[in-house]
């Protein structure tokens, strides 16, 4: 077992203000670009100036591979590979976990996030009255199960090849995201 903070070279979230929308500009993610089949920002983008990205990129720089988790609101407790290639800036309601890839591998990382218990160990005892959420803190203090890294590596193999199969069933079938889901812990669990 492992605490988190030990498994990444960065644990920080987006920025604790609203910026101002705008119509073009540098791409703003929030906790709503965040699906349960991954980030999903060309949907419903927006787009924050040049100004304010470089002040929210300074301290929170999401690269591709980085794992961004859900630390408050609604879907609190999610978490989706950054599969992008451009530079985004983040609200506080995502945290930016920045793996060691030689310790653990982004695709076993997300998918522990995710599982069931992992979030109702992590939801139990949220902070806040308004609004509850998952501090810093609390997130860099979860206790992994880390397997060694060649195993992880057979994970991902599997994880990604899944991800595939399950994305073109969706584009072919028009699956709904709580099909796809459904799915998705199917054939993760060796049931299909």
């Amino acid at each position: 077992m492992r605490s988190l903070a030990s498994l990444c070279r960065k644990i920080t979230d987006g920025t604790h203000h609203s910026p101002p929308i705008v119509e073009k500009g540098f791409p703003y993610v929030t906790a709503k670009h965040l699906k349960k089949t991954g980030l999903e920002f060309h949907a419903k983008p927006w787009y924050v100036s040049e100004e304010e990205h470089k002040k929210i990129f300074s301290r929170c720089n999401p690269e591709k591979n980085d794992v961004l988790y859900i630390k408050d609101g609604a879907t609190t407790g999610l978490a989706a590979i950054n599969e992008y290639d451009f530079e985004f800036s983040m609200l506080s309601s995502l945290a930016l976990l920045k793996p060691n890839f030689e310790l653990v591998n982004s695709e076993f990382l997300c998918m522990f996030l995710n599982h069931p218990r992992t979030k109702l160990v992590l939801t139990a005892n949220m902070a806040g009255a308004a609004i509850t959420r998952l501090t810093l803190a609390k997130i860099k203090d979860v206790k992994v199960p880390l397997p060694d890294i060649n195993t992880q590596e057979k994970f991902k193999e599997v994880y990604i090849s899944v991800r595939a199969i399950l994305n073109k069933v969706k584009a072919s079938d028009g699956l709904s995201e709580q099909e796809f889901n459904s799915l998705s812990q199917k054939a993760f669990a060796g049931q299909l």
